[in-house]
């Protein structure tokens, strides 16, 4: 299908032509090995700081290529040039001094790339691999979070729902802060789950700003995990809803249905319920 496309580099010389591969160094970012998904930061506005913090040096060039690894196999988000400032070791990190090239601001978040990526590389020499990355789209739109998509549907990150709560989506604050009832907080580092009741002032909006203000809203396991890991480790909770409360519903029975959904979810004795 690719081996007649139009390959994606040269669309990128044309947006600046002082790019060139030998001085490039493509960066794969997909989920890392304690889950964090770099889609998820660039959806939230913070790619930039997730990638400038590496665990090895692995910049080593003027510039940084930044593609986004998508769902859809061998498809990648680009998002960006950037150029490599300067680099310091704290510990084990390093953390590098990224400029972004606004040249390409254009394309960054709308154009796809398709690219077979050898094995599981993720820092590659620009030069060897840029006759391989082909357009395969260009979005009409930056890709961003999504309208709210219905109550049966919602499933979000951490860095998502910051960025709905950040921007006040309309859509999104409209239907939450409309209904209360029983959502699911998954977190994806140890697949523990947490079943949560909303209820009170702004309903499941109101308690959701709860979580993306502090990343525990006060839940006793929870504030223990983020005081002893760091606030950033809320990043590998999922926000969903189990069950929106009928409207006639009254405390007690949206407090009955979360005490069902704990009880059927294991979330007591095996996840991060402790009542």
């Amino acid at each position: 299908m690719y081996q007649n496309a139009v390959k994606a580099f040269p669309i990128l010389q044309n947006l600046n032509g002082s790019i060139f591969g030998k001085n490039i160094k493509i960066h794969l970012a997909s989920t890392n090995e304690v889950k964090e998904n770099p889609l998820d930061f660039f959806v939230s506005g913070k790619f930039e700081e997730w990638q400038s913090l590496q665990t090895k040096k692995n910049f080593e060039r003027e510039q940084v290529l930044s593609l986004i690894s998508l769902p859809e196999r061998n498809k990648w988000l680009f998002a960006g040039i950037y150029t490599v400032n300067d680099v310091k070791k704290n510990n084990d990190i390093f953390k590098y001094d990224l400029v972004e090239d606004e040249s390409f601001s254009a394309l960054k978040g709308r154009l796809v790339i398709h690219f077979e990526r050898p094995g599981r590389q993720s820092y590659l020499k620009c030069e060897n691999w840029s006759e391989s990355l082909f357009l395969h789209e260009i979005l009409e739109k930056k890709l961003s979070v999504s309208e709210f998509p219905g109550f049966n549907r919602v499933s979000i990150s951490k860095n998502e729902l910051d960025m709905i709560v950040e921007n006040d989506m309309k859509t999104w604050k409209t239907a939450l802060s409309q209904v209360s009832g029983v959502y699911l907080i998954s977190d994806r580092k140890t697949e523990k789950l947490y079943v949560g009741k909303a209820s009170g002032k702004e309903n499941i909006w109101g308690r959701w700003c709860a979580y993306s203000k502090s990343g525990h809203a006060g839940n006793k396991e929870l504030k223990t995990l983020i005081e002893k890991e760091g606030v950033d480790r809320s990043s590998d909770f999922t926000f969903s809803i189990l069950e929106v409360a009928n409207i006639n519903s009254d405390e007690n029975e949206i407090f009955q249905r979360e005490c069902f959904w704990k009880n059927i979810l294991f979330s007591r004795t095996k996840g991060l319920n402790k009542n």
